[in-house]
């Protein structure tokens, strides 16, 4: 490929992702940082060629990420503050994976990445819930078709341990009923981890729904118009749930409460057999 934009080598790259079987997680993860990268990209007119991409280009669109109050002229929350260092290295890590699958096809022969070191990540400790401030989420959440499908979302999130992206892939055919078993794909491969008599109960609530709205989608998680739910409607529904309750929620925090506040597990119900 003598002649390559930065679009058409993006596109491609995902692709290449998807034909070696990575994860729907790092794919989901890739491609939103790279689109961003692009409108960058576009937006400041730089040249079209990826070829002509420097590494000045790449330091002032990390310093954008991390300085910026308000970025890539998006109305969605989280670009409405500057990246933290985790997020401006999940950035790194997507441009890296780019132009190293780049220098692999013989387009670029050596990564404009190379001068740049990685920027630290934050390290935070990340408090488990409470027993009260699960209920409490679980609580407001009524008895509409979102709200049955949210508690079953949250219920599985805190049971299973599970990524937002290994959620997100789960289809009808992973779940067991019978056996109260799922079968998730992830980052770390493909597990069947079991879950609780509450979560049972969520799950079977929800199907109940899920049935009058698309038997055609393969997807479990399924919006009320019967498409596939995305992880920006799982993050628009975090922000209602900590705008309601006050409560800073967020998926990991559920994982992290998975494993590590076993009394939740116990005084909720939500591992009874």
């Amino acid at each position: 490929m003598s002649n390559i934009t930065t679009k058409q080598a993006i596109d491609i790259f995902l692709l290449s992702c998807k034909v070696e079987g990575k994860s729907y997680g790092t794919i989901e993860c890739y491609t939103d940082k790279l689109k961003g990268f692009l409108w960058y990209a576009t937006n400041y007119q730089w040249s079209d060629d990826i070829k002509l991409i420097t590494t000045d280009h790449l330091r002032q669109f990390l310093a954008y990420l991390r300085e910026t109050p308000h970025r890539f002229n998006s109305t969605c929350p989280r670009a409405m503050k500057p990246c933290n260092s985790t997020t401006v290295q999940k950035y790194y890590r997507a441009l890296s994976a780019l132009y190293n699958w780049l220098i692999n096809e013989e387009i670029v022969s050596i990564s404009p990445l190379a001068k740049i070191k990685v920027p630290k990540a934050e390290k935070k400790v990340v408090k488990a819930l409470s027993n009260n401030e699960v209920n409490q989420l679980l609580g407001i959440l009524g008895n509409t078709f979102d709200g049955i499908r949210n508690k079953a979302i949250i219920l599985v999130l805190i049971d299973c341990g599970l990524r937002l992206g290994e959620l997100l892939n789960i289809k009808v055919g992973d779940i067991k009923m019978d056996q109260q078993l799922m079968k998730v794909d992830g980052k770390t491969g493909e597990r069947v981890v079991r879950y609780g008599l509450t979560t049972a109960k969520a799950l079977k609530q929800y199907l109940k729904l899920r049935s009058n709205v698309n038997g055609h989608n393969e997807s479990f998680w399924l919006t009320k118009k019967g498409i596939s739910l995305k992880d920006s409607s799982v993050e628009t529904l975090f922000i209602k749930l900590r705008n309601k309750t006050g409560i800073h929620v967020h998926p990991h925090l559920l994982r992290h409460t998975f494993a590590t506040c076993t009394r939740i597990q116990f005084l909720c119900g939500i591992r009874s057999r």
